[in-house]
């Protein structure tokens, strides 16, 4: 994006509402934080802390210290199967 282009949205913002404003900015900086969580969650580190998190999870399934959740079945009913 050239500086020419930025300084005409700027000058197209300055028309625009208080409200307006507020609900563009609240937007952008929604897709600015969604694209930070994607760089982040596919760089290589972490790819990485996703892969620990999957092997920890498995881990705890096969030990026993995670249940399998069964729709209709109260919190007490599970932890009772136990």
């Amino acid at each position: 994006m050239t500086t020419d282009q930025i300084q005409r949205i700027v000058e197209e913002a300055k028309q625009l509402t208080l409200d307006e404003l507020k609900t563009i900015s609240e937007q952008l900086l929604e897709e600015i934080e969604e694209r930070e969580w994607d760089r982040l969650l596919s760089s290589p580190e972490g790819i990485a802390e996703g892969e620990r998190e999957l092997a920890k999870t498995k881990r705890a399934i096969v030990e026993g210290d995670i249940i399998e959740y069964i729709p209709g079945k109260s919190l007490e009913e599970l932890f009772a199967e136990k």
